[in-house]
């Protein structure tokens, strides 16, 4: 997905699925782990064989008698993937975060006893492909997901984003994602940023980057995963809203901004977050239907606006833009 117009409504509905996602297993008892795969990479190397190896090392990682056991060893109950690609001063980073869920609940050392276990899976299958993991286990990170009211609604902003990929999300440090580098590029004019935006569409368009165990959605109650274009043609439903208390909102009434700015940064979640760190007490309103009136004009001037902001990409190069937005 790399029509931002469109791709912001898919990572907002993809983020919001796996929040649900994750409160769902807390809910019944279980747990759940966030666990990040590496390549190492240097300035110069091209994304897609990064790309192609990592995905071939998961594939590696996720089948066998080996994988089988540990299903049923770790009370493994399913996981969602995502391939996320930022690019700095090393040249381009591919890396996976997987959601891992768990039936009960795990320990920090037994979710890091699992992830040794696909770490060397992982490196091995690398070095198959002529790529390297990075040594000491340097390239692996694992995270779990905490329960609690105190820590919950953070994690589920930071989880969610990440491995929806949504693109809202920011890079690290000097690091940029592709959204980042899009965005540079319409404001500097910068070649090198063109040329980066350009290898990245040329790659992800060949490749999927959001994944499911077999039968996750299934043991979690979710209905069919929708395609992209689904999500994006279909707007039937509202927006959620936070409701704030007399005594929350004088908290909050003096750095409102601070709430906005998450809020516009991270959607519904990032809000959620701002307020779960501050102890702040608020309620979440499912959203009822859009007025279609109403949602015809919005559409409209989404689109008016996208073409506007497009309009300054040469016209040689507007990567799926004008398809989506006609």
């Amino acid at each position: 997905m790399t029509c931002p117009c469109c791709a912001s409504k898919v990572g907002a509905h993809r983020a919001q699925e796996i929040g649900d996602l994750v409160e769902k297993v807390h809910a019944e008892g279980g747990s759940a782990a966030l666990v990040t795969l590496t390549v190492r990479h240097r300035a110069g190397q091209r994304l897609a064989p990064l790309w192609d190896a990592i995905t071939y090392a998961w594939s590696r990682v996720t089948s066998g008698a080996k994988y089988a056991d540990e299903l049923q060893r770790f009370g493994v109950s399913g996981w969602v993937a995502v391939v996320e690609a930022t690019h700095g001063d090393a040249g381009w980073h591919p890396h996976r975060h997987i959601l891992v869920l768990f039936d009960g609940p795990v320990s920090q050392e037994m979710t890091e006893a699992l992830a040794d276990r696909w770490w060397l899976r992982w490196e091995r299958a690398l070095n198959r492909r002529g790529f390297d993991a990075v040594a000491d286990k340097g390239g692996l990170d694992v995270r779990r997901v905490a329960d609690g009211s105190g820590s919950l609604g953070v994690y589920l902003s930071k989880i969610a984003h990440e491995v929806s990929g949504a693109p809202t999300k920011r890079g690290r440090g000097t690091s940029r994602t592709h959204w980042q580098i899009l965005n540079d590029f319409l404001a500097t004019g910068s070649a090198d940023d063109y040329d980066l935006w350009v290898e990245y569409e040329q790659t992800a368009q060949r490749r999927r980057t959001l994944t499911w165990a077999k039968g996750t959605r299934e043991r979690y109650g979710l209905s069919r995963e929708r395609s992209a274009k689904e999500i994006t043609e279909d707007d039937a439903g509202g927006d959620d809203v936070l409701a704030l208390p007399n005594e929350s909102w004088r908290q909050v009434r003096d750095r409102s901004e601070l709430l906005l700015t998450a809020a516009e940064r991270d959607g519904i979640t990032g809000a959620m977050a701002w307020l779960t760190e501050r102890g702040i007490t608020f309620t979440r309103v499912k959203g009822k239907p859009h007025d279609r009136d109403a949602e015809s004009a919005r559409a409209d001037y989404l689109r008016r606006d996208a073409r506007s902001r497009w309009s300054r990409v040469p016209r040689a190069y507007r990567p799926g833009g004008t398809a989506c937005m006609a």
